[in-house]
């Protein structure tokens, strides 16, 4: 590693990885770089990269959280994993572009490749499988369970989606199994 520093509390391994915040762990070239994160553990290139108003979240994969804001107690795990998410809290994403291009969601479970990849103003789902959730929009509290389950859906409260395709382009389904 080209640098090995510490101030403000803050661990930083990694070339060209200064960051605004405090009592962060970064470790990457230009992890955490720019943003203004607190409490956090960056880890990977470019993770966190411009990652603003972010607090006690972790992020780990090339590109993860790279743009953020205000991501609190959130983490992201895998390539480009929350990449430019907005508004996400109390989330967890796993997997390759698992809700790259999230915003406005709290208190989910995302796990997949591309699962809840354009998630937008939902709570409190779980989302597990290849594309799961992918574009979700005003869905809460559902189980999502399956390669493309819920995929495009809007609308959609209190409901268990299981299987692949299951609940996929629904609108509007309430406490549906």
């Amino acid at each position: 590693f080209e640098q090995i520093t510490s101030t403000y509390s803050n661990i930083r391994i990694g070339e060209d990885a200064p960051n605004n915040g405090s009592y962060n762990v970064l470790l990457g070239v230009e992890a955490g770089k720019g943003g203004s994160a607190d409490s956090c553990n960056l880890i990977g290139y470019r993770a966190g990269w411009y990652a603003t108003g972010v607090d006690r979240s972790t992020f780990i994969g090339t590109d993860a959280g790279l743009t953020g804001l205000d991501e609190d107690y959130t983490g992201f795990i895998g390539n480009r994993a929350g990449e430019t998410g907005q508004y996400i809290g109390e989330t967890n994403a796993i997997g390759s572009n698992a809700a790259r291009l999230a915003s406005s969601i709290t208190g989910t479970n995302i796990i997949g490749r591309r699962a809840g990849m354009y998630a937008t103003g939902s709570l409190y789902n779980n989302i597990i499988g290849n594309r799961a959730g992918y574009s979700i929009l005003n869905c809460d509290n559902n189980n999502m369970i399956g390669s493309y389950a819920g995929d495009n859906a809007d609308g959609c409260d209190h409901n268990q989606m299981i299987g692949s395709y299951a609940g996929r382009q629904s609108s509007g389904a309430f406490y549906s199994n």
